[in-house]
C-alpha cells in the first residue's frame, strides 16, 4: 500500500521540517558514560552543547542534568526560531537524560562523564 502525502498533510510538514533541519542546522552528537559504566550517545540539533561540556570531563549527576537541561532547552528553542516548533528530537533526549539519570541518584556522589563529540 503506498501512502501519499499532501503537501499540507501534518505528516508532510513534519517531513518537510525534518529534511530542511538536516540540511541547515548543525546537528550533533555526544557520547556519554554513566555512574553504572554504560553508555549512550545523545543528539542535540544545535552545536550548543559544546558550550555546556567539555569532552573528558566526568559531572555529578546533577550538573549534568542541569546542563543537558539548559543546552537542550537553548538548542529546542533555536530550531523554534527557525523553523515554527520546537524540535521534539532534543526535548525527547532531554527526557530520556532525565530518567536515565534517576536510577543513579541514590548513588554517593555519582558521576556522568562526557567521552566525545560525535559530528
Amino acid at each position: 500500500m503506498k501512502v501519499s502525502i499532501t503537501p499540507t498533510s501534518p505528516k508532510a510538514i513534519v517531513i518537510i521540517i525534518l529534511s530542511q533541519l538536516r540540511q541547515t542546522m548543525p546537528e550533533i552528537r555526544f557520547q556519554v558514560q554513566w555512574p553504572d559504566g554504560s553508555q549512550d550517545v545523545c543528539y542535540s540539533p544545535s552545536l550548543i552543547v559544546q558550550d555546556y561540556f567539555e569532552p573528558g570531563v566526568a559531572y555529578d549527576l546533577k550538573e549534568f542534568v542541569e546542563r543537558s537541561r539548559t543546552a537542550l532547552k537553548v538548542a529546542s528553542d533555536r530550531v523554534n526560531a527557525k523553523y515554527g516548533a520546537p524540535c521534539g528530537l532534543a526535548l525527547g533526549q532531554l527526557r530520556s537524560i532525565e530518567t536515565r539519570a534517576i536510577q543513579y541518584q541514590d548513588l554517593d556522589h555519582p558521576k556522568v562523564r562526557l567521552i566525545q563529540f560525535i559530528r
